[in-house]
């Protein structure tokens, strides 16, 4: 049995499989700060005027390091980022945002290849980098879900869409995931989850089986009832 965060199963997937994507087996991994201290750097190294918050320039690198984890957790890298703003076609009320995002591609395309000479990834990566390893090579994912043959997931509602994705690789017909989950209950959000993960669920996964869990054992009455209004609240839209 082996419990861990899906960055943690990240990890011990890239000390086994970063070979078949050219990681070397001493990588290290950026926690945020360091992220922080990296892009840093790199803003004194290319043309990002666009971006720079002439008034707390330090506060450039924490901005950008936002932006670039919004979209690695959903599998954004530079190349698709790219084609996204090459598809753009600005009007003159978008020309300033239009600037912002190339001078944004411009430090995430320094940032990726100044991290991969350096053989270091960042937490987005031990999501995103061993599910490009279980799509690229069907035999290599294969094997993996013949290892694990049960896929528990807690907490579902709190996961990123690239983690959900990543999820889709690690599980087949023959070791189908269980996850628990209710989206009322996401608090991760500001750090990439994707609560929609949960009715994405049987999209996600076709054929499966959905439990609704509609009794409440760990409070009493009087406190389900209250939440229960609470939630209903924030489901209407007015």
């Amino acid at each position: 049995v082996l419990a861990t965060t899906f960055h943690g199963f990240g990890v011990v997937l890239l000390n086994t499989l970063g070979h078949h994507i050219g990681l070397e087996v001493d990588f290290g991994i950026l926690d945020e700060v360091c992220h922080e201290e990296l892009l840093g750097d790199i803003v004194g190294q290319v043309e990002c005027e666009a971006l720079i918050d002439i008034k707390d320039p330090t506060r450039t690198a924490v901005h950008v390091t936002q932006q670039i984890n919004y979209l690695k957790d959903r599998l954004i890298g530079p190349a698709e980022l790219k084609v996204a703003i090459d598809a753009w076609h600005p009007a003159d009320a978008e020309q300033d945002a239009y600037l912002r995002s190339l001078a944004l591609l411009r430090l995430f395309e320094r940032y990726e290849a100044l991290k991969a000479e350096r053989h270091q990834v960042d937490f987005a990566d031990l999501i995103s980098m061993p599910q490009r390893i279980l799509n690229v090579s069907h035999e290599v994912r294969d094997g993996v879900r013949r290892e694990f043959t049960w896929i528990l997931v807690d907490e579902y509602q709190d996961v990123s869409r690239s983690t959900a994705l990543f999820l889709q690789q690690l599980s087949g017909a023959d070791n189908p995931p269980w996850v628990v989950g209710d989206a009322r209950q996401a608090i991760y959000r500001f750090r990439g989850a994707a609560p929609e993960n949960v009715s994405e669920f049987p999209r996600d996964f076709p054929g499966a089986r959905v439990f609704e869990l509609a009794d409440n054992y760990r409070s009493a009455p009087p406190i389900i009832a209250i939440v229960n209004r609470l939630a209903a609240l924030l489901e209407t839209p007015d």
